[in-house]
């Protein structure tokens, strides 16, 4: 089965050790590229009063140093240990802990991330908007079976604070510009973080030849009861695309016929203890438009886990089923852990 190791799970000593020295393979010799969104870049100028400076950016909820972790995947110095070798058979240092960190963290929205509670793109940290917005260019819409309007696509928290439920409203407006319908979803993701992406799926009973624009929002609803916990490492350790080998087992039953893409992977508890958890994925096209969203409770065995405990974890299954598991296979999703 293909196995795809971006995040550096905790979980089994190999998966990490693998995703660093295949990261090692393809890090430049010198420092690493500073993550200037990160404010860790040099300070800016003083801005003059026509152009007062940008709002400073949010903190990454960045995960534990990878040096932590692994600490004996390192020389005293931080270097990752193993070759190259020098001419003269002693160490090169060509990557370091503190290089491989700056990559998990990523230095801009168009970067993969591996942060806590996520892992993916479009992670921000300009928050000049203000408010949650609807990312446009990665909505999908159009008609279902049944000829009616549905969409699906990434909202981003551009505030400054957490939001506990993020919504999106479409308004749907038919071709003499009056509105003939109003969809409105909540995220199944909660407690939003800052810059954080998530994502969403709207469907209505308008007919989609009906609907010529749409006018998007997004929404918070500050009374909703927060998650428990968005403090999780998220580790992919094998995806099954449809047409592989059948799966025939607690978790899953192909009964013969492995029509679906399937994700496997856990969730470490960074924080404290919750009653659970649960995890999405979002599957964006080439295009950048959000072909499929799935979700899977965290699991203990073939169940869904009632507790994950501090430092445990809990595994997930993501299943696209067909005909969009053909479309899918060779995607990377996008993917949150949220406590419950």
């Amino acid at each position: 089965m293909p196995m795809h190791t971006r995040p550096y799970g905790p979980r089994g000593a190999g998966v990490a050790l693998a995703a660093a020295l295949a990261l090692a393979g393809t890090s430049a010799c010198g420092r690493a590229a500073a993550p200037t969104e990160m404010g860790t870049g040099a300070p800016a100028a003083a801005a003059s009063p026509a152009a007062p400076a940008a709002p400073s950016g949010p903190t990454l909820p960045t995960l534990p140093p990878i040096r932590q972790g692994r600490p004996e995947a390192f020389d005293a110095s931080g270097c990752l240990q193993g070759p190259p070798v020098s001419a003269s058979g002693s160490p090169r240092c060509t990557t370091t802990a503190d290089q491989l960190d700056a990559q998990r963290a990523g230095a801009s929205a168009d970067d993969w991330r591996d942060l806590a509670g996520f892992t993916g793109t479009h992670y921000a940290t300009d928050l000049r908007a203000g408010a949650p917005v609807v990312l446009t260019d990665s909505v999908r819409s159009g008609p279902t079976a049944a000829g009616t309007w549905a969409a699906l696509g990434l909202a981003r928290n551009q505030s400054a604070a957490t939001i506990a439920t993020l919504s999106v409203t479409a308004q749907l407006v038919g071709p003499d510009g009056t509105v003939v319908g109003t969809a409105t979803a909540t995220s199944p993701v909660g407690n939003v973080r800052p810059g954080e992406p998530v994502p969403f799926q709207l469907a209505s009973d308008v007919p989609a030849s009906g609907v010529a624009s749409v006018r998007w929002t997004a929404g918070s609803d500050p009374a909703a009861p927060a998650p428990a916990s968005r403090a999780f490492q998220i580790a992919t350790f094998w995806t099954r695309p449809a047409g592989g080998r059948p799966m025939e087992g607690p978790l899953h039953q192909d009964h013969g016929s492995a029509a679906s893409h399937l994700v496997f992977g856990s969730v470490t508890n960074l924080g404290p203890a919750t009653a659970g958890a649960d995890v999405v994925g979002a599957w964006l096209d080439r295009s950048g438009r959000v072909a499929f969203v799935a979700a899977s409770p965290g699991l203990s065995g073939a169940a869904a886990a009632a507790t994950v405990p501090a430092g445990g974890f809990a595994d997930f299954l993501l299943e696209v089923p067909a005909p969009t598991a053909a479309a899918v296979a060779e995607l990377t999703p996008l993917i949150w852990a949220v406590g419950r």
